[in-house]
């Protein structure tokens, strides 16, 4: 954990079912002793976060934000001026970014080209459209071609969370990041 410090803040990219998803979440539980926050970009806009005829739904169809508080969680929903352009997407990034600067750790999950250190996950090939965003990959046995990545970069196994952990660490402590939350 770290004190009055800024969160150390880690992107993950790969193609759809690379394992993404499964490696934060079993980052989150490895760090569990940690303050962590995860931002997930949904380019296709799929995820749903309510239910038709629910209050919340409503109130979000009429409305510019709703914020959902319960005892256990807060749900914040925010609809953005112009939906479709890059620039609102990032503007609303670090706008959230901005949210969790109490947190030790931001895992972002998505976003490629935005500047922050990076490990590109990949299972059975690497597609090298990832490579220029790529600080480290992540692979598991099944990838055939690591020959295409630049001898720079570590290779780490998918599935050694503790390995993959102390990368993020050491590589946040080595590098850190210009861009300020």
């Amino acid at each position: 954990m770290q004190d009055s410090k800024k969160p150390i803040v880690f992107a993950f990219s790969g193609k759809s079912n690379s394992g993404k998803t499964t490696l934060i979440c079993k980052l989150c539980e490895y760090l569990q002793h940690c303050k962590i926050a995860v931002i997930k970009h949904d380019p296709k806009d799929k995820a749903m976060f309510d239910t038709k005829g629910k209050d919340s739904y409503e109130f979000f169809q009429r409305s510019h934000a709703v914020a959902l508080i319960s005892p256990t969680r807060t749900t914040l929903q925010l609809r953005h001026a112009s939906p479709h352009t890059e620039s609102t997407q990032t503007q609303a990034f670090y706008e959230t970014l901005n949210m969790f600067q109490t947190y030790d750790y931001v895992f972002i999950e998505g976003l490629k080209t935005l500047p922050f250190p990076r490990i590109v996950v990949a299972r059975e090939y690497i597609e090298s459209a990832y490579i220029p965003y790529a600080n480290a990959f992540a692979i598991d046995e099944s990838v055939a071609n690591t020959q295409i990545l630049p001898t720079h970069l570590p290779i780490l196994p998918l599935n050694d969370i503790a390995n993959i952990a102390d990368f993020i660490h050491q590589f946040s402590h080595t590098h850190p990041t210009t861009k300020e939350i």
